[in-house]
């Protein structure tokens, strides 16, 4: 089934009943799909962890990385690189600290903190660093995505 929305809806996303929507691309893609509830595990955990101190660390970045993490996504999508479904500029930060964990095992994602980046000189100071280093998959159109996570150039 194709759903179309007209003005004043673009897009949805959140959780009704049974069914998941999730928005991507500026909002110009939508998709719903059944909501499964995981198992629990000790993974679970884990990964809830990890993911509740990423969001701490993401809070910290500027305005300007997170727009070019947007960026990023939408051409990375544009590009269909990625397989089916678009993803989100938030996937892609998670997916980049996931590579810098395989990169270095000792960084820890449950605990890392955004002035540690700077101590540790994490190359990740831009979404260009970040591609540059093999942090972040590379796409055709990246040399303009030099926005600090910190303000500083």
């Amino acid at each position: 089934m194709r759903i179309y929305f007209t003005y004043p809806i673009n897009t949805m996303s959140g959780k009704r009943e049974e069914t998941v929507f999730s928005s991507y691309n500026d909002n110009s893609i939508c998709v719903a799909r059944e909501y499964v509830v995981p198992t629990y595990t000790d993974q679970n955990a884990n990964i809830g962890l990890i993911a509740t101190n990423l969001g701490r660390v993401y809070d910290d970045f500027d305005q300007g990385y997170k727009a070019d993490l947007r960026t990023y996504a939408i051409r990375a999508n544009n590009e269909s690189a990625f397989g089916t479904y678009p993803i989100n500029h938030y996937a892609f930060y998670y997916k980049m600290w996931w590579a810098v964990n395989w990169g270095d095992p000792l960084i820890d994602l449950k605990t890392i903190t955004f002035a540690d980046i700077g101590l540790l000189t994490i190359p990740i100071t831009t979404v260009k660093i970040a591609i540059d280093n093999g942090f972040l998959p590379p796409i055709a159109n990246y040399a303009d995505l030099t926005a600090s996570y910190n303000g500083d150039h």
